[in-house]
């Protein structure tokens, strides 16, 4: 699939914006602040989801649970540095 100037040029203008989407709670207020930009949008909408994942994990009361944010964390960096590229 072939991008198009305009979302190339969408990616190179936001790519910081969406990496930095990724910490913790900015990816809800990114999400709302850039919704012109598909990109934002896109990687907003994961870290929102690794968010929600890890406040899940945080408040389940199981002994040795809180290690799998470990995994989410993980996923923050990979998409940063996803989003970055």
């Amino acid at each position: 699939m072939q991008l198009t100037e305009i979302q190339k040029d969408d990616i190179q203008t936001n790519k910081d914006i969406a990496a930095f989407s990724y910490i913790w709670i900015f990816s809800v207020i990114i999400m709302w602040t850039r919704r012109d930009s598909q990109f934002v949008q896109f990687h907003a909408r994961q870290a929102v989801m690794l968010f929600i994942l890890s406040i899940i994990i945080y408040v389940i009361p199981i002994p040795k649970f809180h290690y799998l944010n470990v995994f989410t964390v993980a996923g923050m960096i990979a998409g940063f540095i996803n989003a970055n590229m």
